[in-house]
């Protein structure tokens, strides 16, 4: 499903809604625990609001268009950096809020997903001095919408060469949690040449649990 813009095209429209959001930030950043919109982006704003006047004038120019035009871009930037920045994703930001701002309203009914079955496996690619990266990938087939809500539970453990291998997922003691598909494992100088034993397994929002894959192992470089 398309989403509808948030914000509006026409400059009129643009101009209510605008004020509008950035008067409701100006009253409640405080409680949201951000920053009001600043002064350079509410002055941008009056000088679109001017433009736009201009612009309705049957005396307007060539000159009049472009200057509002060019003061529309930046106002629209201005309002989708703040929104993104500071609105959307804050969990101070109520659905209320949302609506008052003129924004879409969360969805706090959780998707469905189901338990993972199938295996994570891994891919060591060696990226430098110290640096590994863990390619994560399903060993069989899994839907991709399914796998959109899949995090990746790393166990692992560094050993030095001589010791003997872990026979159990117990004996990596080390653990991550990541949504990537390239999780990035740092060492220390003092790391290299040992070995770095792993184990993965998905596990969905619910905390449900798929089987964790054969254990193996790199030598960090």
């Amino acid at each position: 499903m398309t989403k509808k813009d948030y914000v509006p095209a026409n400059d009129l429209e643009l101009i209510e809604w605008g004020g509008n959001a950035y008067l409701y930030a100006q009253g409640n950043s405080e409680r949201w625990g951000v920053i009001p919109p600043n002064s350079e982006i509410l002055s941008r704003f009056e000088d679109y609001k001017a433009a736009v006047e201009r612009c309705r004038m049957p005396t307007r120019s060539k000159v009049d268009t472009l200057v509002k035009n060019d003061l529309k871009t930046a106002v629209v930037k201005d309002l989708r950096s703040y929104i993104q920045g500071y609105v959307a994703r804050n969990p101070l930001v109520t659905n209320q809020d949302r609506e008052m701002m003129g924004l879409s309203i969360r969805d706090t009914i959780p998707t469905a997903v189901e338990a993972p079955t199938v295996r994570a496996m891994g891919k060591v690619v060696y990226k430098g001095a110290g640096l590994i990266e863990l390619l994560v990938m399903p060993e069989g087939d899994i839907s991709e919408s399914a796998r959109a809500y899949y995090g990746n539970k790393i166990v692992y453990e560094v050993m030095d060469m001589e010791a003997a291998a872990p026979q159990s997922i117990r004996d990596l003691n080390e653990s991550r949690f990541t949504r990537r598909k390239k999780e990035k494992f740092v060492f220390q100088p003092e790391d290299s040449g040992k070995r770095i034993y792993f184990s993965i397994r998905y596990e969905n929002s619910k905390g449900d649990a798929g089987p964790w894959c054969p254990i193996f192992s790199a030598v960090i470089p």
